[in-house]
């Protein structure tokens, strides 16, 4: 194909032979036929194989990445869905294929850190959806170092409410008392942390509050006081 024709599909298009020319085209230093292809893909995949579409957010983007490393319009057309796939999840309220489109397309562009930058945007918004799409954006999560951080976040009170059962359950061995005391404590400055650095101080003087009301025995505001003043980071992993 001469390198200023536009690629049309066959009446009858094979994906996979396609994504193989596109990978072939690649090779032999066809890079306009091979991102015409890879476009052609990507917007017609669903619609031609509904079981090709997996393929469509793995091994095509990451042959679409080979392409991205030796032809810049490949990257920036990459960049162009990645942002357009943004702009829809936040106009359709966050849809579970919207989303998908958005890590794959991250995850091909090494730009795992935007995945976590709009999650947590997200969560601000609506923590139902946050939850529901917990387990795709875990992977980016994980690697910033705040998966832990966004679960205790999608649920503080809960997480708060768990920590305290456990508490109590170990308090009614005698011997686990002092153990139980300084597991609750971590379980407590985690949560806290976490809230403070994501600027919920409120929330979490409100459910200090709780905590206090139900184990007055100890001075929880002193044991936690650096906690709640910014000095303990939240927990990463």
């Amino acid at each position: 194909m001469n390198s200023m024709e536009k690629w049309t599909p066959p009446d009858n298009p094979n994906l996979e032979k396609i994504l193989h020319e596109a990978y072939a085209d690649r090779e032999a230093g066809r890079y306009k036929a091979a991102l015409q292809k890879h476009l052609w893909i990507h917007d017609n995949a669903q619609h031609v194989d509904e079981a090709f579409v997996g393929v469509r957010l793995s091994t095509a983007l990451g042959f679409w990445y080979l392409l991205s490393k030796a032809y810049p319009p490949a990257h920036q057309a990459l960049i162009t869905l990645r942002d357009e796939a943004e702009s829809r999840l936040f106009e359709a309220r966050f849809r579970q294929a919207d989303f998908d489109e958005l890590t794959a397309l991250n995850k091909a562009l090494h730009a795992e850190r935007s995945t976590t930058d709009v999650y947590l945007r997200i969560m601000e918004q609506d923590r139902n959806a946050a939850e529901r799409l917990f387990e795709v954006a875990a992977p980016a999560l994980l690697e910033a170092e705040i998966y832990d951080a966004c679960k205790i976040l999608l649920n503080p009170e809960q997480y708060m409410y768990n920590s305290l059962m456990i508490y109590e359950f170990q308090l009614e061995d005698d011997d686990l008392k002092e153990e139980a005391l300084q597991d609750c404590l971590a379980q407590l400055n985690g949560l806290f942390s976490t809230l403070v650095h994501y600027g919920k101080k409120e929330q979490a003087l409100r459910l200090l509050s709780r905590v206090e009301a139900e184990h007055p025995q100890h001075d929880w505001n002193r044991l936690l006081a650096p906690t709640l003043r910014g000095e303990i980071p939240p927990p990463r992993g």
